[in-house]
Parts: structure tokens; C-alpha cells; sequence
């Protein structure tokens, strides 16, 4: 139950009432990031080709990890924050072998072996009652941050 992505899986019990108000503003997390990572991989200065072409030196592979997407109160007490986490994988094209990986979460959470992204203040709650009364800010939450976490990725592209 909660935020209905076909590339997430699980999510936290705050995200359902949340739900709703992804849905009327067309939002899916997974195709907004794919989106922006190409942005920002462009905007690096990276090239990037197609899938499976045979002109590609290395593969990005980024997954939402299960049971990510939501608000949590997990590091910060009684504030409720928007969050996320992508595990990202630098892959060698040619033999499938593994040259990175990192995660990155944005929120609060569990940070030891991973690049913490905060959520601006504007998206925190004080309590699930808050939280349920505001859900377009709630989403707009979890939104905010598809363009950080996509910048990140394409740092952690950079070898």
C-alpha cells in the first residue's frame, strides 16, 4: 500500500494518504527520475546512448529501493520528512561487472555508507495530523527531490 509506481515496490505507512494527491498531479516517481538523471547526466557533459548499444563503455543501473517512499520521523524526532532512496550501480558495459555503487537518500534515515540529501524545511510536518491535512504539499514533497538525488547520480557517474 501507499504511492502506486510500477519502479517502487514498497513504501513507508505515511505515503498512502499521500496517495491521492501524487495521482492527480501525474505524478510517477520512477519516469520523473529517469528524466531528470538523463538531464543531469547531460548537463555533465556526459554522453549517453541508448540502451544496449554496442557504442556504450559503461552502464548506469538506478533503482527507488523498497519501502523508501514516504514521510518518516526515523532521525529527527517529531518531524515528519519527506524521503527516498536509489541505489545506484556504474556498471562496465561490456562485462556487466560492478566499477560502483552508492545509495542515496533523500530524508532521514540510515545514512552510514550513503549520500544524505535534506529535504527543504517548507516539506516538514509536525505531526501525521499536518501531514494529512496538506496532501499537495506532502507530494510536493517527495517531488522536490528527483532533481538532487538525479544530480547525485551523475557525480556518482563521474569515475
Amino acid at each position: 500500500d501507499g504511492i502506486r509506481d510500477r519502479d517502487v515496490t514498497g513504501v513507508q505507512t505515511c505515503a498512502l494518504p499521500i496517495y491521492d494527491a501524487m495521482a492527480a498531479a501525474d505524478f510517477r516517481l520512477g519516469e520523473e527520475l529517469r528524466t531528470a538523471i538523463l538531464d543531469a547526466l547531460l548537463k555533465a557533459g556526459h554522453t549517453v546512448v541508448p540502451p544496449g548499444s554496442k557504442d556504450a563503455d559503461m552502464r548506469l543501473v538506478a533503482a527507488i529501493l523498497p519501502r523508501t517512499v514516504g514521510y518518516s520521523d526515523a532521525v529527527l524526532g517529531d518531524d515528519l520528512m519527506p524521503g527516498f532512496a536509489v541505489r545506484v550501480f556504474l556498471m562496465d558495459a561490456k562485462n556487466n561487472s560492478i566499477l560502483s555503487s552508492v545509495r542515496i537518500l533523500y530524508g532521514q534515515g540510515e545514512g552510514r555508507d550513503a549520500r544524505v540529501l535534506f529535504p527543504d524545511a517548507r516539506y516538514r510536518f509536525t505531526s501525521v495530523e499536518a501531514l494529512l491535512s496538506d496532501p499537495k504539499s506532502a507530494a510536493a514533497g517527495i517531488r522536490a527531490g528527483v532533481v538532487p538525488v538525479a544530480a547525485e547520480i551523475a557525480k556518482a557517474a563521474t569515475r
